[in-house]
């Protein structure tokens, strides 16, 4: 787990928000993961991040060293996609398979801000996959992909007008900062193990985990947390 400012800062709840019918399979150990571009066609306008997928790439050339993303920035200054050498379509990370959590802090728990009031308001999840411990259910997934190199912790926002230096299938667009998004991504070998449903989703089995896990409803899950003072 990565920390931030403080100890209470660290990220140690991950959950995962959708319909108890979808929450109930990945309890049976079925991590469904789905390819990086069909995100940008299947989620919502509250959801979707129209630069879903985008990386940074970068070269030198003469002493020059030239950024491109999308919207894209050429020594500092924005320029249009129409004058990029690489389209939307053909940047790497769009060959990635995700799987997509949220998660919090002590200090979101304390401060009652577990999640924006934005994500309460979705009508696309109606219940909570809780996972007792986090760490647990990482490392089984992992163990899972571990030879794929996979990209896994939360993701990070950047406001492009600023910054596009560095981006990755873990990036996406300041906007979306609420949603509080931790991402497992990696790109499967044409020979894998794994499930395949269609071209662009796949299944790693992980093992029943029922007995690691819970499923709460929305609404009991925005106000479960109490907080005890030792005595």
């Amino acid at each position: 787990m990565e920390k931030n400012n403080s100890e209470n800062d660290e990220i140690i709840n991950l959950v995962k928000l959708g319909k108890s019918k979808h929450l109930k399979e990945i309890q049976q150990g079925k991590i469904r993961f789905t390819r990086m571009y069909k995100y940008k066609n299947m989620e919502n306008k509250n959801i979707g991040d129209t630069y879903e997928g985008l990386s940074s790439i970068h070269y030198t050339d003469k002493d020059t060293e030239y950024f491109y993303s999308n919207p894209l920035i050429e020594n500092g200054k924005q320029i249009k996609i129409k004058d990029s050498i690489l389209s939307l379509a053909d940047f790497p990370d769009n060959n990635y398979f995700v799987f997509c959590m949220a998660y919090f802090s002590i200090t979101d728990i304390i401060n009652k801000t577990i999640f924006d009031s934005k994500i309460y308001a979705e009508e696309e999840w109606n219940d909570v996959l809780y996972f007792y411990e986090s760490k647990n259910i990482l490392q089984k997934i992992f163990d899972r992909i571990e030879k794929l190199n996979p990209k896994i912790g939360p993701v990070k926002y950047y406001d492009y007008n600023i910054n596009q230096y560095n981006l990755d299938v873990l990036s996406k667009s300041i906007k979306y900062k609420y949603q509080k998004e931790y991402r497992i991504a990696f790109i499967p070998k044409e020979n894998n193990e794994f499930i395949k449903i269609d071209h662009d989703t796949l299944i790693v089995d992980i093992g029943n985990i029922e007995s690691e896990s819970i499923i709460v409803p929305k609404n009991i899950f925005c106000e479960g947390f109490i907080i005890k003072e030792n005595i």
